[in-house]
């Protein structure tokens, strides 16, 4: 099918070159007519072209909408066959290409193709091909999306390069396999364009370094497929600059985590994460990737939480996943500092850990703060799936009165509000409780969308009843050894007291 499709657009291109040819014919005779004799020299008659190339320097060949590399040869004077050294195409369509095509050029060392679609390189078959060294590639493409992949296997058929320049390219795929395994190749030149950023090709500023490959400040990023909006990919960025960013969140990346850089935020920031999930992680690791942003530590073991409010390696997180891990505690002081004065939002998830309390007094003045600075706090803190004290009376009333502020300012601080619940008693305060077989009725209820007395009830009027007894009853014990007291005191003082005590 390919061949049936490459032989029909050969011979659309020939008939309208026969077409053209006649019409530069039929002007040289109507010329002719009107010379004299005198005038005319058969040595300086021009000569119509015979194909698609022309000899345009005794050395170089140009040619124009190529379908095959067989077309080079019959198009150009056999006498300069050996003279070529190098071969530009424009607009050249290629399905295959082959050195076995250039067996008449034994001297072509250099090829550019420009605005062109090349394709594989067959491996040649026949001996004596040209020895080609230097590849030029500017606006070139092999698939239909107009980007341009370098594999091992499109360039299986084009051995010994010792330079490869591409220009204005949207090179999607360079693998290094490719420039490996050709030890002449000397120099891999960039220019404009645009290259995919991904870690598998931070082998090139390896090379940069080298001086084995040269990239223009002007190269950008793109990305063929990506499940990230534009705004956020990496699409018109500086090559250099964001493979820098990638190749430091390799370099300083926690053993026990896995780092990337996602895009590239609104305000020029690296959106880069750790991931360190299931790691079996005790404690925080101490040091980041300097622009790490989101911190993803779900199902570790991780009790303590200091680090993060005090590391200035944390300082540039906006978010901090640590569902599933046993965190009981959280100090007020240092998590108010860490949270106060920052220029962006923060999301901490502490679902499904051990915490009983929380200092709700933080996270009222944080939203103070909020308040006064017209900074809007959200979506900073989740607390679902963790076993609240609701006994504790006091706790509950500070983080329902919190709350109930919350709504009244439609300020979003706590996420998954009716998923906070009190938690099973567990505390060795408890244990006689339990054994007396005493039922925690609260457990599984939503706080803070319960009601109040529900909770925390009021003390009824039957304890009420019950101090007033107590009450009456010692205040008739004391009137009473008052005032035995005082007839003792009486009885002495008279000598009655033998008789008294008779």
């Amino acid at each position: 099918m390919r061949k049936h499709i490459i032989l029909r657009l050969r011979a659309s291109m020939w008939l309208q070159r026969w077409l053209t040819l006649c019409a530069l014919t039929s002007a040289t005779w109507v010329r002719a007519e009107t010379t004299t004799v005198s005038e005319y020299d058969p040595a300086v008659s021009p000569t119509p072209p015979t194909g698609p190339c022309q000899l345009v320097e005794p050395t170089r060949v140009a040619c124009e909408g190529l379908l095959a590399l067989d077309e080079v040869a019959p198009s150009i004077p056999e006498e300069s066959w050996s003279e070529v050294t190098t071969l530009a195409i424009e607009n050249g369509r290629f399905l295959t290409l082959t050195l076995d095509d250039l067996l008449d050029l034994p001297s072509l060392h250099t090829l550019v193709f420009n605005q062109s679609q090349v394709s594989r390189w067959a491996v040649p078959t026949r001996k004596g091909v040209p020895a080609v060294s230097h590849l030029v590639l500017r606006e070139c493409w092999d698939a239909e999306d107009q980007t341009l992949s370098l594999t091992r296997k499109m360039m299986l058929g084009l051995k010994g390069l010792e330079e490869i320049q591409i220009l204005d390219c949207l090179l999607l795929n360079l693998e290094f396999s490719v420039l490996e395994a050709e030890k002449p190749l000397q120099l891999l030149r960039i220019e404009g364009g645009s290259l995919v950023c991904k870690n598998g090709n931070l082998w090139m500023l390896f090379w940069l370094e080298s001086g084995q490959i040269s990239v223009s400040a002007d190269t950008t990023c793109f990305r063929h497929t990506t499940s990230l909006g534009f705004s956020l990919s990496f699409d018109g960025h500086p090559f250099l600059r964001i493979m820098g960013y990638l190749k430091e969140a390799v370099r300083d990346c926690p053993r026990v985590c896995s780092c990337e850089v996602r895009g590239m935020k609104s305000n020029g920031m690296p959106l880069q994460y750790a991931a360190c999930e299931g790691r079996g992680v005790t404690t925080l690791p101490l040091t980041l990737p300097r622009f790490t942003s989101q911190l993803y530590l779900t199902d570790n073991n991780i009790t303590d939480l200091d680090t993060l409010f005090t590391n200035e390696n944390y300082r540039n997180l906006d978010h901090v996943i640590l569902k599933n891990n046993q965190i009981s505690y959280i100090d007020g002081d240092l998590f108010y500092n860490f949270l106060k004065n920052r220029s962006h939002n923060i999301h901490i998830n502490l679902s499904n850990n051990r915490l009983r309390t929380f200092p709700v007094w933080a996270l009222r003045k944080v939203h103070e703060d909020g308040k006064d600075t017209n900074l809007t706090i959200y979506n900073l803190v989740q607390l679902r799936g963790n076993p609240w004290d609701c006994r504790n009376c006091s706790f509950v009333e500070e983080f329902r009165e919190f709350y109930q502020e919350l709504v009244r300012h439609v300020v979003d601080i706590l996420t998954d509000v009716a998923e906070i619940r009190c938690g099973e008693r567990d505390t060795a305060l408890d244990e006689q409780e339990e054994e007396e077989g005493a039922e925690d009725s609260h457990a599984g209820l939503s706080f803070l969308v319960t009601s109040p007395d529900e909770l925390c009830p009021p003390e009824s009027s039957t304890f009420l009843l019950k101090d007033a007894i107590y009450t009456i009853l010692a205040v008739a014990l004391l009137v009473f050894v008052v005032g035995l007291s005082y007839a003792v005191h009486l009885s002495k003082k008279r000598g009655q007291l033998f008789q008294l005590l008779q």
